[in-house]
């Protein structure tokens, strides 16, 4: 027995007037950028007839559709998007989520605690191009490009250098300087900091070496104390990556504390303690309690994760995908 449904309308019926007004604005900007690009992404079409039924009956009754049904639309349309191409941009992948979010503005939209806090593109976007690195993963590992990337000759650079094999000398060389990093931690009130910063740095191959050697966590910081060290990791990070992730936290945090007070208050009794500190503190100090806040909501250890001090600073330790930052 054939379903048939009917697709959703582009245009929001009375009853979204009100609640699209001040998304309208951010739609035709990504629009006008879209029209731009004269290729594929003008004609594209979404694939709602792929999509499960369920999907479109939630759209043609303005009511918000499941997250299952958000995922098959984003697996089939990027199926489709693959028929173009597979490596599209993510200018591409934007205005191809606007074409989503068209068809029903509030549907799509990001909501915490009932408030509208984005208009849904950006979300969209990023699950399509998830999705992209996803199947072009899974292409690489069954076209065995893997095995060719692994034969390319490694950069020199610092962010590089940790695909590069260390000769005997320059090995050497480096293991007088991790053995000479393991007496200033344990000495490290009579080392000047500077210095622990420039060994630090010298041997960063060298730890990139031991990290993509397997080598077990504990052994690693074993070998690496200073590696143990909010401090040093976030550089090693910031090293591998060129991203400062304590700066960009430390402004996420700035911005979003209040939305993220709202909907834990609100709809978690988990976070009750962590709530009740915050409301005798004023909204200076609220960003100090983000991490605890969502640590508490996800029900974690927060001590694995988290040191507080009198003074009232927070010093974060990251639980490092040492085999992922490769």
């Amino acid at each position: 027995m054939t379903t048939s449904v009917t697709l959703p309308a582009v245009q929001s019926d009375s009853s979204d007037v009100g609640r699209t007004t001040h998304i309208t604005s951010r739609l035709v900007n990504v629009e006008q950028t879209c029209s731009a690009d004269k290729g594929w992404v003008e004609g594209f079409e979404i694939p709602w007839t792929k999509c499960r039924p369920t999907l479109v009956e939630s759209l043609n009754c303005h009511t918000i559709p499941s997250a299952a049904d958000i995922r098959e639309l984003v697996t089939h349309t990027m199926s489709d998007v693959f028929v173009h191409t597979r490596r599209p941009s993510r200018k591409e992948l934007r205005c191809v989520a606007q074409k989503i979010v068209q068809k029903r503005p509030t549907l799509f939209a990001d909501y915490i605690n009932g408030k509208m806090v984005d208009d849904g593109v950006n979300s969209l976007m990023l699950m399509l191009e998830s999705r992209k690195e996803n199947l072009n993963r899974r292409h690489r590992q069954s076209c065995g490009d893997d095995q060719e990337v692994s034969k390319k000759k490694p950069s020199k650079s610092i962010t590089g250098s940790q695909m590069a094999v260390l000769d005997d000398d320059t090995q050497t060389k480096m293991e007088e300087k991790r053995q000479q990093l393991c007496q200033y931690y344990d000495s490290r009130n009579l080392v000047d900091n500077s210095e622990i910063d420039r060994c630090m740095l010298i041997t960063y191959p060298y730890q990139r070496y031991h990290i993509n050697g397997d080598m077990p966590v504990p052994e690693l910081l074993q070998k690496w104390p200073f590696l143990g060290e909010s401090k040093y990791l976030l550089l090693h990070f910031k090293y591998l990556t060129t991203v400062d992730i304590d700066s960009i936290l430390r402004s996420i945090i700035t911005t979003k504390c209040e939305v993220l007070y709202s909907f834990m208050a609100a709809n978690s009794t988990v976070t009750k303690r962590v709530i009740q500190i915050m409301n005798s503190l004023s909204k200076t100090q609220w960003p100090l309690y983000f991490l605890p806040l969502i640590m508490a909501y996800f029900r974690e250890d927060v001590g694995h994760l988290l040191h507080f001090f009198p003074v009232c600073k927070i010093r974060v330790m990251f639980s490092f995908g040492w085999k992922w930052c490769r």
